[in-house]
């Protein structure tokens, strides 16, 4: 299948799959009280800090060593990869349905204890089969990742509405998520049981040393990661009710297109920068790494704009009213948006500089910790969204600098800011437009009238100022239309 396809099909399963997670959150926010909604969100809270480290770490692994080309021990590979992850996965499950009190305690909401002992059993049944999305991916049966990954998202958007909706009991709804995974679960081990029951498996020192190290260097530094992007929930959790921890977490909503195209663009280019890097091409590495940037920044740049202009209604429209003082939370996390048309651990990864990557996850996550604590003393309420996004800035500034290192050239050259600065420019321009006429030029007092008028009128401007421009073309739908390089 041709990269563009891949993209495509991943990219709609991505938009597909994010979007069950924000309706469930709209939905959820209008029918549950702050604080039920409130503990909701810690029980995701709870299982996003335990899963980085086992869910990046095998997918890293599987994606890179099947990438290289390992296609005749792929049973070995996923032998070696759901054994591990069992054994981790279980550990999961019994440090949340075990330590289920002392959790509570730590998330100043006793009355989650027995939530937690029921979810307790979901990431056993999630993480052991985690690995399929990359797994098809490297497979390019990019079909195949997108169906599993909108069937899981179903399963959870179901089974978080309906309870709700028809008992009004969230309780339930942790049971119906823990039974559909189950389920899933067992499809799945039977089918991967099925498709390689005629191979053999060969397990030698050397294969598992190179899986093992790959894989807890990938995800410890996952893990530290995950962990630095959540602290300033944690800090939030700590210092403030339930309630104001639903509202912090609807203004840190996380904005799906940016994951998006990140998850799609990123899978697809990860095998091409592993193969360019073998062969030596830096240039050419660097070339096709700025030609995505450009083009990903031509959707990340425009959304930014638009939704910092109108975070108060979009909030209220999203949440209802009752969570209106999430906006300024929005606004502030929005600068963290603006950065993500890239991952920028990307060329560590390919060059496998797992201990850099993991020195610099390290320093970010100190860092944060301190300033979520200096910020959230002087700043309140808002304190931990401010380290959030300066912290996040260093941390892309360090990357890019290893990055340089790595690929042996400057750090300016890394990215193509000229672009990226004309495309920032075009979109910052647009909303200036759109703010005068929207805000000043017209009374519109519905939110979500505003809103879509607002978003035409914004999308046609830019549309036609980027054609004019020529930084966009009917080709640009498909990203990874190969550049010259």
């Amino acid at each position: 299948m041709r990269l563009s396809a891949q993209t495509f099909i991943i990219s709609l399963a991505s938009l597909l799959t994010s979007s069950t997670v924000i309706v469930s959150a709209m939905i959820l926010s209008h029918t549950l009280t702050q604080k039920e909604y409130g503990t909701y969100k810690q029980i995701w809270l709870v299982f996003n800090s335990i899963s980085p480290f086992i869910v990046m770490g095998v997918n890293g692994a599987i994606n890179y060593f099947i990438s290289k080309g390992q296609g005749e021990d792929e049973k070995t590979i996923l032998f070696m990869a759901n054994f591990l992850i069992s054994i981790l996965a279980i550990i999961a499950s019994s440090t949340m349905y075990f330590g289920a009190q002392q959790i509570a305690a730590l998330l100043n909401n006793p009355g989650i204890e027995p939530y937690l002992k029921t979810f307790a059993f979901y990431p056993f049944f999630y993480l052991s089969i985690g690995f399929k999305y990359v797994y098809f991916v490297a497979k390019k049966k990019a079909l195949l990742s997108g169906i599993s990954s909108i069937t899981t998202s179903l399963i959870i958007l179901v089974s978080s509405i309906v309870p709700v909706l028809l008992y009004g009991d969230i309780g339930i709804v942790f049971k119906w998520i823990v039974t559909g995974v189950a389920i899933e679960w067992l499809l799945y081990v039977l089918a991967f049981l099925y498709h390689y029951r005629h191979d053999s498996i060969t397990i030698t020192k050397e294969k598992v040393n190179a899986f093992i190290q790959y894989f807890f260097s990938l995800g410890v530094t996952s893990l530290i990661a995950t962990y630095s992007s959540f602290v300033d929930k944690y800090f939030i959790v700590s210092y403030y009710s339930v309630e104001k921890y639903a509202v912090f977490n609807n203004g840190a909503v996380h904005i799906p297109i940016s994951s998006i195209l990140l998850h799609s663009s990123m899978l697809v280019l990860f095998p091409r920068l592993v193969s360019l890097n073998e062969e030596g091409k830096y240039e050419s590495m660097i070339n096709l790494w700025n030609h995505v940037c450009k083009k990903l920044s031509l959707v990340i740049f425009p959304a930014f704009v638009f939704l910092y202009i109108f975070a108060p209604e979009v909030i209220q429209t999203m949440f209802s009213s009752k969570y209106i003082e999430s906006a300024d939370i929005f606004r502030l996390y929005l600068l963290t948006f603006v950065f993500r048309f890239t991952q920028y651990s990307t060329f560590l990864l390919v060059f496998g500089d797992l201990k850099w990557h993991l020195y610099l996850a390290a320093l970010s996550f100190t860092l944060n910790v301190l300033f979520n604590y200096i910020f959230i003393e002087n700043f309140g309420f808002l304190g931990p969204a401010y380290s959030t996004v300066l912290v996040n800035f260093i941390y892309i500034l360090l990357l890019l600098g290893r990055s340089a290192k790595l690929l042996k050239t400057t750090f300016f050259n890394v990215l193509p800011f000229k672009g990226l600065i004309l495309n920032l420019s075009i979109a910052l321009g647009v909303g200036a437009l759109t703010y005068a006429v929207m805000r000043m030029g017209l009374s519109i007092q519905n939110d979500l009238l505003l809103l879509i008028s607002a978003f035409v009128f914004y999308s046609v401007i830019y549309l036609v100022i980027t054609v004019l421009f020529k930084l966009l073309t009917l080709e640009d739908i498909f990203i990874f239309k190969k550049p010259k390089i």
